[in-house]
This record gives C-alpha cells, structure tokens and sequence, in this order.
C-alpha cells in the first residue's frame, strides 16, 4: 500500500530545498482534511523537529524552504492533520536532502590576444 504521503525533493540550489509529496489520503464528512504541516530537522531524522509552515489547502503540495546553510544536511516531513483530533495525523516519508555546497573560486587575470585573420 502507498504511504497517506510520499515526499519528494524537486530541487535544491545553495541555499534552498523544494520539496513537493503526494497525498494518498481519502477524507469523508467525519474526517475532513485540516491542513499540512512541513517540519524540519538540522541534526538528524529522528528530530528534533520545527515547523517552517502550515499549510490549510489540500491542493498545495510543495513547499521551498529557504535561508539554508550551503552544504548542510536537512531532514524534512510533513503531517497530514485530518479531523479535529491527533489520531487521524498522517506523516510523510522522512527526506534528507543535503544543500549544494558553495563554490570557491579564484579568477587570475590571464593576458590574452585575438588575432584577426
């Protein structure tokens, strides 16, 4: 069976992460869709976790999370709250995604000549 959520990472540059998941969840009058929460963690994917943002529309699947530190690792989940209580929460696959590094470069001042021909 397919998890309630499958995240995803769809791109990630020096300093941001967008990730977007598919919701397998059904929702009914009884249990109706509340809203997705995307947590972060900087130590590992056992947590700890903090919240980046909550998001209250069923169709808003993805979220960029930016300000990130280049070439660090980040591990990233996102709750599915049904209904009015914690029992119907449903929790994504956990997605570490580690940060492109920042580049070093140092350009030399080369002396050069074109040569019309």
């Amino acid at each position: 069976t397919a998890p309630n959520l499958a995240l995803v990472l769809t791109s990630k540059t020096t300093t941001t992460a967008s990730i977007s998941w598919t919701n397998y969840d059904l929702y009914s009058v009884l249990v109706p869709f509340s809203s997705y929460l995307v947590q972060i963690s900087t130590s590992s994917s056992n947590g700890p976790w903090s919240a980046l943002t909550e998001i209250d529309l069923q169709n808003i699947q993805s979220y960029t999370a930016t300000g990130l530190s280049p070439g660090a690792k980040y591990y990233f989940r996102v709750i599915n709250n049904a209904g009015s209580s914690p029992i119907y929460q449903a929790y994504s696959n956990i997605l570490g995604v580690e940060v492109i590094d920042a580049l070093d470069v140092t350009i030399s001042t080369l002396t050069s000549s074109v040569l019309n021909v």
